[in-house]
């Protein structure tokens, strides 16, 4: 598959998901549920984090258009996405959650894209996490590469996906149940979609 059909593909799953995304946060009117843990209050906003967590598009991006070379494993990471993107959107319906945000102080360039992120990414449906999700999904497919069939590569991925973990509680963007629902939740995208390939794999023969 060449380089710029992966494109296409990628990005008209990326639009998909934000149309689907925004959608659902213009609709949900109420968040019923607050997940924070006492000791949750404890820790600390770090507005630098917020630098890992917008990593998250261009790695995916970079990484299932150019280190994905085979093209089963693409197709498989292209339908795990898919199914996240109904999954974390049943979610979001049946469990309409709120993060609550803490007031910013504008006096840095992290501070400044942080307060930003905020403004264009509402508080409401935050379980599970669709950062910790989408990186687990990428993860796990990337540990397959054939590119990254060393010990490097995968400490490179792991490292990364535990620092997006990270972001999503430092920046008080999720609670430490959205992380570990979005990792179950990640999980389960592969899973289905190794099952359920082959089924995937006769629609886009035909």
């Amino acid at each position: 598959m060449s380089t710029t059909k992966k494109f296409k593909m990628f990005s008209t799953l990326f639009i998909l998901n934000l149309f689907v995304y925004f959608l659902l946060q213009s609709i949900m009117i109420s968040s019923e549920y607050n997940f924070l843990l006492n000791f949750e209050k404890e820790i600390p906003l770090i507005p630098p984090f917020i630098w890992v967590y917008h990593t998250l598009i261009p790695i995916i991006a970079l990484t299932s258009i150019f280190i994905i070379k085979k093209l089963k494993l693409f197709y498989k990471c292209f339908f795990a996405y898919l199914i996240a993107t109904l999954i974390l959107s049943i979610f979001y319906v049946i469990f309409p959650s709120h993060y609550p945000r803490p007031v910013i102080d504008v006096h840095s360039i992290s501070t400044f894209i942080l307060d930003l992120t905020y403004y264009i990414d509402g508080a409401n449906s935050t379980f599970p996490s669709s950062h910790v999700t989408f990186s687990f999904v990428m993860l796990l497919y990337a540990m397959r590469c054939d590119l990254l069939n060393n010990t490097y590569g995968k400490f490179m991925y792991c490292l990364w996906f535990m620092l997006i973990c990270m972001s999503t509680i430092f920046l008080k963007q999720h609670y430490i149940l959205d992380v570990v629902a979005g990792i179950f939740a990640g999980y389960l995208c592969v899973k289905i979609t190794d099952k359920f390939y082959p089924y995937f794999e006769k629609c886009v023969d035909e």
